[in-house]
């Protein structure tokens, strides 16, 4: 029978059409089943069932939206670190590209022109 949960067992007497908690609560007064007690930090059982702090719901919509701008910028940032690590070491931006190439380079990889000579870099 798939219903077998609707009709009352016989090891829980007359108390089987009384609504669950109900009867968990009468059967651990019976000593059968242990009580079921959610106390909070300060111990008050009724402090689990209290709604979240307001300073949680505000921290995790922005929370999502950070996580979302820096899995978008990830890319960018990656290559703003190599950017910064190929000019340490002697690389060169491109005048036309502006793509930054490494020290030992004469042409650019992105455009293929010339690395501008000492004296030739404008700004």
């Amino acid at each position: 029978n798939l219903l077998w949960f609707l009709h009352p067992s016989p090891a829980f007497g007359a108390a089987s059409n009384i609504p669950w908690e109900s009867q968990r609560r009468m059967m651990a007064s019976e000593g059968q089943v242990p009580p079921r007690e959610f106390a909070g930090a300060g111990g008050d059982p009724d402090e689990q069932n209290q709604e979240p702090p307001l300073w949680l719901l505000a921290f995790g919509p922005f929370s999502v939206l950070a996580g979302a701008i820096l899995f978008s910028a990830r890319n960018d940032i990656v290559g703003m670190f190599g950017d910064e690590w190929a000019m340490r070491n002697g690389g060169w931006p491109c005048p036309l590209c502006l793509r930054v190439n490494k020290a030992a380079q004469e042409a650019c990889d992105g455009c293929q022109s010339k690395r501008p000579d000492e004296g030739d870099w404008e700004g």
